[in-house]
């Protein structure tokens, strides 16, 4: 999965005192719109980065028997994992809140299901269920 690695260590630039790890054994091929679903990666990965501790780590796995691509961060935790799909919602001062919001029309257009799951001061773990899907060149 070179496109998820490519978009890892283009977002660490940005973080640079935050500890990135890919678990990506396979290769595979996914079909998808693959703009829709870089935007969808680089959403989760960028807020797994803005709302972690310092020092925090990401860690991006990709489950090949599962087809489960997860984001989990040491950063705050959701309050309210439930709204953050909603538009305008944010949970801190930064942001517009209408990231995590996009995210969730476009995994419902493509037939991605998401799961959060999230403990307040330990991190946030993000799965996508990736089985239906494959990523295309549009």
């Amino acid at each position: 999965m070179e496109l998820i690695e490519e978009r890892v260590h283009m977002i660490e630039q940005n973080y640079p005192n935050l500890r990135y790890e890919i678990k990506i054994d396979e290769h595979i091929e996914l079909e998808t719109f693959k703009k829709d679903f870089v935007r969808i990666v680089d959403n989760i990965i960028v807020n797994a980065s803005k709302y972690n501790k310092p020092q925090g780590s990401v860690l991006v796995a990709y489950d090949v028997k599962g087809y489960n691509l997860t984001i989990k961060d040491t950063g705050k935790g959701i309050k309210n994992p439930k709204k953050i799909f909603k538009r305008f919602y944010k949970e801190h001062e930064r942001g517009l809140g209408i990231g995590l919001h996009i995210v969730k029309k476009l995994i419902d257009v493509l037939g991605i299901k998401i799961e959060v799951n999230s403990v307040l001061e330990e991190g946030t773990t993000i799965t996508l269920k990736l089985k239906e899907i494959t990523i295309s060149s549009k």
